[in-house]
């Protein structure tokens, strides 16, 4: 790491959906990229402004209004979402009106970042939580914001949906195309309201870039120029239809560091 020599014509914006486990990952990213000479910064929920704006070389910029979600207050923020069945289904219900609820605000925040005018010069990159709704506009290549590369860092299992295994959730190998392509109907009319609701939000970005995708975890997973999985291959199941900048690329930190330093960086100078 401490090869790398100083980057000042790179800025990276870090953006995460509040709540710890979203934050975290980028968290420890940024730290050991600030001591690498990266200039950065960090947009997110202010309740994690302290532990962000501590960092070297990482300013932070907060999400406003309801996007600015602080996660012991979830309820509060949605009362609705008490009355919902609290089962499985809850994660439904949080996609549509938590996620994609909060996509304007997101991206809007992003939109500021992108527009600053010391940013004008610099190559910016953007790495992403792999459930960043925010980022979807940029990715889609949207009219009304600066366009930049987009990575994202995933630290949860595959949520994509793939004709060669079954979808996450069912706990079951692959059973074969034709079996696994059914239960993936099954899941595209699970969240067949969820994506109505994600597909009208975008029409108003204008993008120019058309994804066919079939449920709202196939855009996370599709749009953008890289998208890093926080885990061994061994821990998956073989995907045949993954788009090309997906990688599996370990632990974050530890003995594994500098493999994930040499992906990332190797992203940011591409």
């Amino acid at each position: 790491m401490g090869s790398l020599a100083p980057q000042s014509n790179i800025h990276i914006v870090y953006v995460a959906v509040p709540g710890y486990g979203h934050v975290r990952p980028l968290r420890s990213l940024a730290k050991s990229l600030s001591k690498a000479g990266y200039n950065a910064t960090f947009v997110t929920g202010d309740a994690s402004q302290d532990s962000l704006e501590c960092i070297p070389n990482v300013d932070f910029h907060s999400f406003q209004g309801k996007s600015n979600i602080h996660p012991e207050r979830v309820f509060e923020q949605w009362p609705e979402r008490a009355q919902q069945p609290q089962d499985a289904t809850i994660a439904i219900w949080d996609v549509e009106h938590v996620f994609f609820g909060c996509m304007d605000g997101w991206f809007n925040a992003l939109q500021t970042v992108l527009a600053r005018p010391e940013l004008a010069d610099k190559r910016v990159v953007l790495i992403t939580d792999g459930f960043q709704t925010g980022v979807l506009p940029i990715s889609l290549d949207t009219p009304q914001t600066r366009r930049v590369p987009v990575l994202a860092i995933a630290n949860f299992p595959l949520l994509a949906l793939s004709k060669d295994t079954a979808p996450f959730g069912f706990g079951l190998p692959s059973q074969g195309e034709e079996k696994n392509e059914e239960m993936n109907r099954m899941v595209v009319q699970a969240f067949s309201g969820v994506s109505a609701v994600a597909n009208s939000l975008l029409q108003k970005y204008d993008c120019k870039r058309e994804m066919t995708v079939r449920t709202p975890m196939d855009y996370m997973f599709h749009t953008p120029e890289a998208y890093l999985q926080l885990t061994v291959p061994q821990m998956e199941y073989p995907r045949s239809d993954a788009p090309p900048g997906f990688a599996f690329i370990g632990t974050l930190l530890g003995a594994n560091d500098n493999r994930m330093l040499s992906v990332l960086v190797a992203g940011l100078h591409r």
